[in-house]
């Protein structure tokens, strides 16, 4: 738990923060926000001085749909709800759909902080399932399913989080095939999806695309790619499960932030969100190799190089336990991401960590990293 909240922090005193879920403010468009809130107050106080739709305001929804066909995913705006980032779509769907102590689920193991805690907090049994580097493990997968009947399933189809790997498609057919046998649903987190290059070597199937939301729950957010104070988000479902999660959604918040949501819609609409995507998968496209290497070089392994995403899987090395070493290097003012923090219940200690390869790229962590592990670069 120490490690799950810790990757949430800023501190000014840290010299780095490879350990982060963000990218460097640097790297963020700060003239595409100021344009899109200068267009909302031009349009003068009357466009906020109510609540807005409890599914969220309707043109943005709109321009979710076109993002969501562009998918390959067929929905409609009334089965399109606004959140308060992923993490509120995330919260929903436990509330509204899996409400009651000892309810079993699935999730993928590593897994994103935030999804445990949720998980657990509304009291949950969680089963982990070993994510590999081609998708889950459908053998581990079935044998939980026969045993304890989960009522769903979480995970990621493309650049999960923290491995940045994608479900295969052999792989994903199977997991539908599961929810059906098991009758299950499954809740896909897309949080990353637009960092995805619109041209991989390796396909990509959505599950959403594949079911068209017959038992898949899909789950979006632009926190990371515009900036984490941005939390606006979003959930897409089928008309009975929609209903439920509305319900719920005016029962805690009456409704989202008329604000958030036109600037959210001015930046969408405009085309300069498309824009500042591509620049962002650039820049990591040329940052991936060259932090890569320079991980290598101290020792470090990544067992699987991502195509893309904004992260590393790296491993410090056999018999080290990552969270001693990370709290090490937060005592000299650097923020790892240990392998603890991704890990449910009991797993044992672990080698690996999370890389943020933005930040990572002009950091001064991995040379106090070979200090603390007693080791020497490698020749160039």
């Amino acid at each position: 738990m120490r490690w799950r909240l810790m990757l949430l922090k800023t501190d000014p005193s840290w010299k780095s923060r490879t350990g982060s879920g963000a990218f460097p403010a640097s790297w963020y468009d700060e003239e595409i926000m100021a344009g899109a809130l200068r267009g909302v107050v031009r349009q003068g106080v009357k466009s906020v001085a109510d609540y807005s739709d409890r599914l969220g305001y309707l043109p943005l929804r709109q321009q979710l749909q076109v993002k969501l066909n562009e998918l390959g995913i067929l929905a409609e705006t009334e089965n399109i709800l606004v959140t308060n980032g992923a993490t509120e779509a995330i919260h929903l769907v436990c509330q509204a759909l899996l409400a009651g102590a000892g309810i079993s689920v699935m999730v993928e193991s590593p897994t994103p902080p935030l999804l445990t805690d949720r998980l657990l907090s509304t009291g949950m049994y969680i089963h982990r399932i070993n994510r590999l580097a081609d998708g889950p493990d459908l053998d581990e997968m079935r044998a939980v399913c026969e045993k304890h009947k989960p009522r769903a399933f979480f995970c990621s189809s493309v650049l999960h989080n923290p491995t940045c790997s994608n479900i295969a498609p052999h792989k994903a057919f199977q997991i539908l095939r599961l929810a059906e046998e098991f009758d299950m649903f499954v809740v896909e987190d897309d949080t990353y999806g637009d960092l995805v290059p619109r041209a991989t070597a390796s396909p990509i199937s959505r599950l959403a695309t594949l079911d068209q939301l017959k038992r898949v729950i899909f789950v979006s957010g632009f926190s990371k790619t515009l900036g984490p104070g941005l939390r606006l988000g979003f959930v897409t479902a089928n008309a009975q499960r929609m209903e439920w999660l509305t319900t719920h959604r005016v029962v805690q918040n009456i409704s989202g932030s008329a604000l958030s949501e036109r600037i959210l819609y001015k930046v969408l609409s405009g085309g300069e969100y498309r824009r500042h995507c591509e620049q962002l998968r650039n820049r990591l496209g040329e940052a991936r190799p060259v932090v890569s290497e320079e991980l290598k070089r101290w020792g470090l392994t990544v067992d699987t190089a991502p195509e893309a995403g904004m992260f590393l899987w790296a491993s410090l090395g056999d018999g080290l336990d990552s969270v001693q070493v990370a709290e090490r290097m937060l005592e000299l003012g650097h923020l790892l991401a240990p392998a603890q923090a991704f890990l449910v219940g009991d797993a044992p200690p672990s080698s690996y960590i999370r890389v943020n390869i933005a930040e990572a790229l002009e950091s001064s962590m991995l040379s106090t990293l070979g200090k603390v592990l007693g080791r020497t670069p490698k020749a160039k």
